[in-house]
Order: structure tokens, then sequence, then C-alpha cells
């Protein structure tokens, strides 16, 4: 990636719950590696807050007992983590702070790697998917979180960081990603805001 021409000390490689971030990250840390640097994987996954101290922070009182609709969350990311850290330079190469809220730790460069909704939605409903910050073993994931805590939070942290993108990374094909630069991105913005768009249709058969 030219965008990376010089390396810098941490690189954040961010984007939502839904991706294979171990798989992902390895195959970033490989390309870089071809380059022969050394590089170090920080799973940022591993600081995030206890799981019931992440619920209270972000429940939705007004509508706590309702099984389908839930206050819609907002505010940083940061909500997950009790401290988030900032990994300093390696002194043999660099570092990878990799996973929901990577931008954090850094004030550097950003990797956004991205899945469309559908993926999380249907990974949640057919029982293999995770909400925003909740560990292996800690109960079913919702579509109820899904829609008003996580995606919420994580539109608006990724909206926040945009300008600091310097490659968009499409996994839908794990063994091919699709990349376009940052600032392609930017432009490609502001032209569709510019005009009228299509969006994909969709159709929801929850309440």
């Amino acid at each position: 990636m030219d965008e990376l021409e010089p390396l810098p000390p941490v690189i954040a490689f961010d984007g939502p719950q839904i991706l294979d971030w171990e798989r992902a990250a390895s195959g970033l840390a490989s390309a870089i590696a071809e380059r022969g640097v050394p590089v170090r994987l920080h799973d940022l996954g591993r600081d995030f807050a206890k799981w019931h101290t992440i619920q209270t922070r972000t429940a939705s009182p007004e509508l706590a007992n309702d099984p389908d609709f839930g206050t819609l969350a907002d505010g940083s990311l940061e909500v997950l983590f009790d401290r988030v850290p900032r990994p300093g330079p390696s002194a043999d190469g660099i570092i990878i702070v990799y996973g929901p809220g990577a931008a954090l730790a850094t004030d550097g460069p950003v990797i956004y790697g991205d899945l469309p909704k559908r993926y999380a939605e249907a990974a949640v409903r057919g029982g293999k998917g995770r909400n925003l910050g909740q560990p292996d073993g800690a109960g079913e994931a919702t579509t109820r979180r899904l829609f008003y805590t996580d995606w919420p939070l994580l539109d608006y942290h990724r909206d926040s960081i945009t300008h600091r993108i310097i490659r968009f990374i499409d996994l839908q094909e794990p063994t091919r990603p699709t990349s376009i630069g940052g600032d392609a991105l930017r432009s490609t913005f502001r032209e569709l805001a510019s005009r009228p768009f299509r969006t994909r249709p969709t159709f929801g058969p929850a309440p």
C-alpha cells in the first residue's frame, strides 16, 4: 500500500465486530512483513470492559423490557473500554492494533475493513454472531442490541474517523479482498452526495 510509505510505528486496523479479525489482521501483517518489516499484533478485543459493564453502560432504560426495540445508542466506542490502550512504538518493527475501536488507540493512519450489515444480521439470527464487545460464552447475541446499540455506535465511530482512513477494505471474499484508497473513498462520497443514488433494497421480517 503506497499510503503506508513510510511505515508508521503504529497502524490501526478498525472495523465492525462481524469481521474474522484474526484472519484479517494476520493477512495484513503478512503483507507488511513481506517488506522485511517485523510486525506485532495487538488485539483490541482483549481490552474490552467486562460484558456486564458494557451492558450497563449501553442499557436502554426507557425500553428496558421491550423485546424488539431500544433507544438508539450514541457517543463513542470508548464506552466499551475501561481504558483504551495506547501502544508505543516497537523497537524492532511496527504494531498493528486491530478490532472495533482500533482508531482510538493511535492518532496515526487507519485501515478500515468492512462487511455489509446483512452479514452481521444473518450471523446473529443464525446463532453464530456476537454483539459488540460480547465475549464467547456470554449468552446469545440479539438483533435488538445489534440494531439499537452496536450499529449506531459503530456508525458514529466510523464517521468520526473517515478523514483518517487511508485504505478501505471490502472483505466479502476474504481470500480476495478488494480495497480503495482513502482519498478516492472520500471523493466518491462527495460525488454520491451531490446526486441521486439507489441503495441496495432489503426487507427485514422482524418488527
